[in-house]
């Protein structure tokens, strides 16, 4: 092994960068979107009190709207995509295979496969870097 190289190899490596800074947009974006709701919300009964924007780092209003049981931000001027998984509320730093795919897919511009993404986070798994998330099954979080 060179000096460059983890033992998690170059690609898992950088596909964990992406996914670190993933899991801290979401958590950002989750943050100041759940501030706006109302107190009573739920992750099952949220929409009538969601926000249309939520500000990013940099300061840029990302689009929100309710998708499926969670909730879809896009960034107006980048295009890309952070879909929150089902249960956003209580774990705004969960993540999963799809939804860093779908990150990817915005951020880079490249095709990126599900089977691939679920491998590397399998095999992170297996590091003891992250760790199922109690209620949801394919759902991850860091350790």
């Amino acid at each position: 092994m060179s000096n460059h190289e983890t033992p998690l190899g170059k690609t898992t490596t950088s596909r964990l960068q992406l996914i670190r800074e993933y899991v801290v947009l979401q958590a950002k974006l989750l943050s100041e979107t759940v501030s706006k709701l109302d107190s009573s919300a739920t992750e099952y009964d949220f929409e009538e009190s969601l926000p249309t924007t939520a500000v990013g780092d940099d300061g840029t209003a990302w689009s929100v709207k309710a998708h499926g049981l969670g909730v879809m931000f896009v960034n107006p001027k980048t295009k890309i995509v952070v879909d929150a998984h089902v249960g956003f509320i209580d774990a705004p730093s969960v993540f999963d295979a799809w939804r860093l795919v779908q990150y990817c897919e915005s951020k880079l511009g490249t095709g990126e496969d599900v089977k691939s993404w679920q491998e590397t986070l399998d095999k992170l798994g297996s590091n003891g870097i992250i760790e199922p998330h109690a209620k949801h099954e394919r759902h991850y979080v860091f350790k």
